[in-house]
């Protein structure tokens, strides 16, 4: 039996991950967040059902997982889902499964192995240790002993235990009895009682008139403190329309209208310092408006200058230029003179073309040359009366200077002053605004002070109007007046509940005809207590002689009532000796069946228990030398260990080594003691499952174990393969991934 595929379609957060198929070896990897626990819970749930809660810390997900596993057997394959599971295939406990198929949370250990070992062994040798401790719990209940042979004191058992315990007391006290109606005599004590029982009719006549003395006092005092209640709760109608609250609005509303009114003079005196500042400060700012409207004047005409000012430095620049290019073209101007007076001489020497054309050449060259002289000249005069104009115009707008850029230093400074005193403007308009803004809301608060006012007012008037006062000293004096009377309703009441309790107005009347009874007595607490003691004396000693002169009787009635509870199935009378000897030998007898039956139980479980160690000892069969459970662990260790036993009277494993050493498993090694339990469940599994291979679902089981012994373990998994084992390896150890990734035979499925 093995599984061929399984799929989980929806399981809490877990996706689908499809169809996963599975081989002989397989490993499921996944770090954590994966989904592997969430996978391995969901298919544990899908094979077992319900006997999945068997498993700790298995309800991470409340709900059932959907899907399906297939599990493949040699009768064919059979699917399972939320209505089959595997207990509908093999007859598997859930402790069975817990302890050698699955192995959950890297814990190789087996939970109540004795009970475990038992139960197998009960199903695989058809033993009747269940059988036997069935028979024994029936033989207990039906002799109602408990398992210690004593007996039951259960309530479906009737209590028997107790039950004998009275019997056996009843016995001693019927014969008690006995012999005391032999000894004693009953005639004097009638005289006595007679005399006693007279004086106690006398005290109890007085007694009844002292307390009808104390319900005409009570009466008397209830009636006055009625009747304080009745006159306070009349006045108390006039009264009712003056109310605490009221009161309390009226005096905090007053307190807030003495506040809000403070708060208003206050923002008065405030508002008149705003605006006076406002004022003040209008009138700078008007000043320096009036001042700055001069200046800007000046800035435009300055910035006009300016303006003309730049130009003009440009065409000086201009100039200046030309005028270095024209005394570079002095020497040329010279040459062409010359070359003038020569050419005119030649020209008067001898009247040659050549000289003709140089004559009119250096002519007309030297003219230009003239000309453009002149010309410059009168430029740089135009220029020179430009700026002469510019100065005087700056001069009368505050800027003086001689040189260009003394004037352009001026116009610079004055321009820094003009943004500084705009600045100042600005920052004074700010101050103004915000000035004006204060004004808004201390306006606004006044406004909102004289609204809650005028709502305090009619507030207080409404209560005025209401209790017809005007003073509020008046209205604490009417309060003050209803609390007193409440006072007085309150002290009667008390008084009517100490002297009438609950309803005294029923009791009140109850005591009405009281009023005018036992006039000549005066009622005293101390008298009164006095005659209770005496008539409490009487009664005790005349009690002491009624029980001498009843006893007999009441002791009679005692038996009855004791031997009928003993019992009820019988109807005892006891009116004398007869009847008393009846019960007596019925008691007897009812004890004395018990006792034998109890006997008789004993010798039958000492024999069922003689039998149950007979049938415990088989238990051995599983284990031993020629026990499955040896060869298998044996072979896993290489020879190391030939013997694993199970003592019945410890009730433990026993592992024997090669040289003899017998060892218990907690004093293995990590390795050995994970083979040892791992031959226990492969040799169980085999047990329940027929000699039939099945598989083995394992949780990081090795997670624990060095390198060198997670080889050996992987090693001994391989193995139990190569036998038609399944393993179906879940684990989050990329260790464990290295190694199995080295054998091919291992189909490898990653969480992803």
């Amino acid at each position: 039996m093995r599984i061929k595929e399984f799929r989980i379609i929806n399981y809490g957060p877990l996706s689908d991950k499809g169809k996963i198929t599975l081989d002989l070896f397989n490993l499921i990897y996944g770090v954590n967040e994966t989904g592997k626990t969430l996978t391995l819970e969901a298919l544990i749930k899908l094979l077992l059902g319900r006997n999945s809660r068997y498993f700790k810390n298995i309800d991470r997900v409340e709900e059932e997982p959907e899907g399906y596993v297939v599990i493949a057997t040699e009768e064919g394959e059979r699917k399972l889902s939320k209505k089959i599971h595997l207990d509908d295939l093999l007859p598997i406990s859930k402790e069975e499964w817990r302890n050698i198929f699955i192995i959950r949370n890297s814990d190789l250990s087996i939970d109540s192995e004795p009970s475990l070992y038992s139960e197998i062994t009960n199903r695989l040798t058809g033993l009747k240790t269940k059988r036997i401790k069935l028979l024994k719990e029936k033989i207990l209940e039906i002799t109602q002993l408990t398992p210690s042979c004593e007996f039951s004191n259960k309530k479906e058992d009737g209590f028997l235990k107790s039950k004998i315990k009275k019997s056996l007391e009843l016995l001693e006290e019927i014969k008690e009895l006995k012999n005391q109606l032999k000894e004693e005599g009953l005639e004097e004590l009638e005289k006595k009682l007679i005399e006693i029982s007279d004086t106690l009719i006398e005290k109890e006549i007085l007694k009844e008139k002292f307390e009808e003395a104390r319900k005409r006092l009570t009466y008397e005092k209830a009636s006055s403190a009625s009747r304080i209640i009745k006159e306070s709760e009349e006045k108390l109608k006039d009264l009712e329309i003056f109310t605490e609250e009221d009161y309390n609005i009226w005096r905090e509303v007053e307190k807030e209208l003495k506040r809000m009114e403070r708060e208003i003079k206050e923002s008065k005196e405030e508002l008149s310092k705003t605006e006076e500042k406002i004022e003040v400060k209008g009138n700078e700012l008007n000043e320096i408006r009036g001042e700055f409207k001069i200046i800007e004047k000046k800035k435009t005409n300055i910035d006009k200058a300016n303006y003309e000012l730049t130009n003009l430095k440009e065409k000086f620049i201009e100039v200046s230029s030309k005028a270095s290019s024209l005394i570079t073209n002095v020497p040329l101007f010279v040459f062409s003179m010359v070359m003038l007076f020569i050419s005119f001489l030649g020209f008067l020497k001898k009247d040659l073309f050549i000289f003709k054309l140089f004559t009119l050449f250096f002519t007309m060259l030297s003219l230009i040359l003239l000309f453009l002289q002149i010309k410059i000249k009168r430029v740089k005069l135009l220029w020179e009366k430009n700026f002469l104009k510019l100065k005087l115009s700056l001069a009368e707008n505050g800027i003086k200077g001689e040189e260009f850029e003394e004037i352009l230093e001026e116009i610079a400074r004055f321009t820094s002053d003009f943004e500084k005193r705009k600045e100042e403007i600005k920052e004074m308009e700010i101050e103004i605004e915000t000035l004006k803004n204060k004004r808004r809301e201390i306006l606004n608060k006044i406004s909102k002070l004289e609204r809650e006012i005028e709502k305090g007012k009619e507030i207080i008037e409404k209560i005025k109007s209401k209790i017809l006062l005007n003073k509020i000293e008046d209205f604490k004096e009417k309060l003050e007046k209803k609390k007193e009377l409440q006072m007085r309703i309150r002290e009667g009441k008390k008084v009517l509940e100490s002297l009438l309790g609950i309803e005294p107005k029923e009791k009140l009347k109850e005591l009405e005809p009281f009023k005018d009874k036992a006039l000549d007595i005066n009622f005293e607490e101390k008298e009164y207590e006095k005659l209770n003691r005496e008539i409490s004396n009487l009664k005790e000693e005349k009690s002491k002689y009624e029980q001498n002169f009843l006893n007999l009787s009441k002791r009679f009635e005692e038996i009855e009532r004791k031997a009928n509870e003993i019992l009820p199935e019988e109807t005892f009378l006891c009116n004398g000796l007869r009847d008393l000897e009846n019960i007596y030998i019925k008691i007897k007898n009812f004890v004395k069946e018990k006792e034998d039956i109890k006997e008789d139980a004993k010798i039958a479980l000492n024999i069922l228990r003689e039998i149950e160690e007979e049938e415990k000892n088989k238990i051995e069969e599983l284990f031993g030398e020629e026990s499955s459970v040896s060869f298998l662990f044996s072979e896993m260790t290489k020879g190391v260990y030939i013997n694993v036993e199970f003592e019945i009277e410890t009730e433990e494993i026993k592992v024997t080594k090669k040289d003899g050493t017998r060892l218990s498993p907690w004093q293995l090694s990590g390795g050995a003691y994970d083979q040892l339990y791992f031959a226990i469940r492969l040799a169980l599994g085999e047990k329940l499952l027929s000699d039939k291979k099945g598989f083995f679902i394992l949780d990081d089981p090795f997670i624990k174990a060095s390198s060198d012994r997670l080889l050996v373990l992987v090693n001994m998994l391989r193995n139990i393969c190569l036998k038609g084992w399944q393993i179906i390896y879940f684990s989050a150890k990329e260790e464990i991934l290295k190694i199995f990734s080295q054998d091919k035979k291992v189909k490898i499925i990653k969480m992803e």
